[in-house]
């Protein structure tokens, strides 16, 4: 069966009847940077989130080889491919000094993929950090997060690092924006982004991946 987070990604009727109204007007204002004050948010808007055109980096990284080698339904393979991608530009686009992957050791859902998600540093030519994260790094959660690295994430944040919520652990992103320096909330169909910007305004804003990107 799909993982909840990978339907949501495509499926809008994941959300409420009415909400799903008024989601879609907020994604389709903010989506390609209407309403946006934020130049990180934008540029996050077009370039990463919903980008306007297709990127040729694809072609230098073996990602879709990766998927089509995966043990992945079909089913599965489209929504992740599109959220690997998102990943993979947003890794390009941060440039971050380490990438921090933290997903179950146990389980079913995101640990069977696994092997993908940690190959994201190499893909991307960013060191992959393990423990003790600190600076302006990126950090991708695919686990509910546990109360032992609630205090070291609430630090990453205070030093900048960027902070990727998918799946279950989206749940926990309100608890962390309520503890940011100031910086950006991008919400997204089973994931959240957190990009802390010291002495900035806290804003959120709404949006949905690129089907084809």
């Amino acid at each position: 069966m799909m993982p909840v987070y990978l339907r949501q990604l495509h499926d809008v009727s994941a959300n409420p009847p009415f909400g799903r109204v008024g989601l879609a007007v907020r994604r389709w204002r903010n989506v390609r940077g209407f309403g946006v004050h934020s130049p990180a948010a934008f540029s996050l808007m077009r370039e990463v989130v919903r980008p306007d055109r297709k990127y040729g980096l694809y072609s230098y990284y073996p990602l879709d080889c990766l998927l089509e080698r995966a043990s992945i339904s079909s089913s599965e393979l489209y929504p992740l491919r599109s959220l690997m991608r998102m990943l993979l530009r947003l890794s390009c686009h941060l440039s971050p000094a380490f990438i921090r992957i933290s997903l179950p050791s146990a389980g079913g859902g995101i640990s069977s993929l696994a092997p993908i998600f940690t190959c994201l540093p190499a893909l991307a030519g960013v060191p992959e950090q393990s423990r003790n994260a600190s600076g302006s790094g990126l950090w991708i959660f695919g686990s509910r997060v546990s109360e032992g690295e609630i205090p070291e994430i609430e630090s990453a944040l205070q030093e900048g690092c960027a902070l990727v919520l998918i799946g279950e652990a989206g749940s926990e992103c309100s608890r962390f924006y309520s503890r940011m320096p100031g910086g950006v909330r991008i919400m997204m169909p089973g994931l959240s982004l957190l990009l802390p910007i010291p002495g900035s305004a806290c804003s959120t804003y709404h949006a949905r991946l690129h089907p084809s990107r």
